[in-house]
């Protein structure tokens, strides 16, 4: 639990989270907020069984690990040339294979979990796109009014929002 509040307060000082998270306590030079937002997670996360935070896990890592298959696919069609440090048996149809696969041992999975874990498994992965979207959206606005240093409710911010 503890290396966990440590969490929320680095990704407030790389501007993923808001910035009163990364905070330190003057005092014992500890992250008050960030331990204080930990503990409520965990907290909430009590109110699971073992047995359903296992699951929402497994859809977790079953996201990543379809994502890793994935870039496999994708380097191999953008950089063909590439040195690697390893080759993939079966040429082509080896490489279909090793993304094919697995992709539908995972969709049979969480066809067959239970329909608790279903749903908490798929707001878990809803969850990422749009944690992404926000932190892209607030990035770009930040850019764009350091860029421009036109406040949002101008005409001339308007015309150039339009453009994008």
């Amino acid at each position: 639990m503890l290396s966990v509040t440590r969490v929320p307060l680095t990704m407030a000082e790389d501007g993923y989270l808001h910035q009163g998270l990364a905070k330190v306590s003057a005092r014992f030079g500890t992250p008050v907020r960030s331990i204080v937002l930990s503990t409520a997670f965990c907290a909430i996360l009590a109110l699971f069984s073992v047995t359903q935070l296992i699951a929402v896990y497994a859809w977790t890592r079953m996201a990543t690990s379809f994502l890793t298959l994935l870039s496999f696919w994708a380097l191999r069609r953008k950089f063909p040339d590439l040195p690697r440090s390893f080759r993939a048996p079966g040429g082509t149809l080896g490489a279909v294979g090793i993304v094919v696969l697995p992709t539908l041992l995972f969709v049979w999975a969480m066809i067959n979990s239970d329909p608790a874990s279903r749903l908490w498994g798929m707001l878990n992965l809803v969850s990422g796109p749009v944690a992404f979207l926000w932190v892209w959206m607030r990035r770009r606005s930040r850019l764009e009014e350091q860029a421009g240093g036109f406040p949002r409710d101008s005409c001339r911010y308007r015309e150039r929002r339009a453009l994008f």
